[in-house]
């Protein structure tokens, strides 16, 4: 979609890709089940759900979700900025990240009440000259299996990880204090 709303209103639809260039997706009780997601810019408020998983892209760009989504695949932060407003949900249960793979590099802000459940790992900062940025602020919470900021998966890399948590809270649930390589920072 490239401009304007789709609005799915209380109806389920399972759909193959959905891409979101720019634009609106409203929905009230409906769930939009897509086999992935790729988003660029935009506000997604329908709650979108399925096994696929999203990935944001879009340099110079922001996707804002603010609903109770139920999909479990992974989240890429790939380029730009996700933000996951005050009442907004994610439950993975795959491996994500912010600032994934080669030049990535993307921004995860987590705001208000907002909840990122993650029943595996999250890299901010992954390999390559990957850069990731990690915002957790107001009544926010983070739970995940673990956390690695900077080289999550590669050593040798020039990857790159910031976490600013100016509130919130992030929980490491498989016990453990968060990662930090050299080239992660934890503010």
């Amino acid at each position: 979609m490239n401009g304007g709303n789709l609005d799915i209103g209380a109806n389920n639809e399972a759909v193959g890709t959905v891409a979101l260039i720019s634009g609106t997706i409203t929905g009230t009780v409906g769930v939009l089940s897509g086999s992935s997601y790729i988003v660029n810019g935009g506000t997604i408020g329908a709650i979108l759900g399925g096994s696929g998983g999203l990935t944001k892209t879009g340099a110079a760009t922001t996707v804002t979700l603010t609903a109770t989504n139920t999909y479990t695949g992974s989240t890429f932060v790939s380029a730009g900025t996700l933000v996951l407003a005050p009442g907004g949900l994610i439950n993975n249960t795959v491996f994500s990240s912010v600032g994934n793979l080669g030049t990535d590099n993307g921004t995860l802000t987590l705001q208000g009440n907002a909840s990122y459940n993650i029943v595996a790992d999250f890299n901010v900062g992954n390999s390559g000259a990957s850069q990731g940025t990690l915002n957790l602020s107001g009544n926010a919470t983070l739970v995940v299996n673990h956390i690695f900021v900077g080289k999550a998966n590669d050593a040798g890399s020039a990857s790159q990880g910031v976490v600013n948590q100016s509130g919130g809270t992030a929980m490491v649930t498989l016990g453990g204090e968060p990662s930090s390589e050299s080239a992660g920072m934890w503010t």
